[in-house]
């Protein structure tokens, strides 16, 4: 139910809210394949987002937010990239994956 409402609140653009959903998901011990579905949903809604700034800010404080959960903090990088990828934003997208 937490992905549900976290992935209703990014497709509303509801960034600061889909952060606290998600970083509290992220931090409830989670099972590994419902962390798979979060990520696949964050990547999805950032497919049709119109506030690219606020989904990229979201993103940057959950890689931030993750050090200690190295898995978390590499989902949420591929996430920004394949963001920056579908955006033609490659350049963005290589320094994402080459500061990993």
């Amino acid at each position: 139910m937490p992905k549900i409402i976290a992935h209703a609140l990014l497709i509303n653009e509801m960034y600061h809210d889909a952060f606290q959903r998600i970083h509290s998901f992220l931090n409830s011990g989670y099972y590994e394949y419902t962390e798979r579905d979060m990520f696949a949903r964050i990547v999805k809604a950032g497919k049709n987002i119109k506030d690219e700034d606020g989904y990229v800010e979201m993103l940057n404080n959950l890689i931030d937010v993750s050090e200690l959960d190295l898995p978390a903090q590499l989902n949420t990088i591929m996430a920004l990239a394949q963001f920056y990828t579908v955006n033609n934003q490659h350049e963005k997208a290589e320094a994402l994956v080459q500061k990993t």
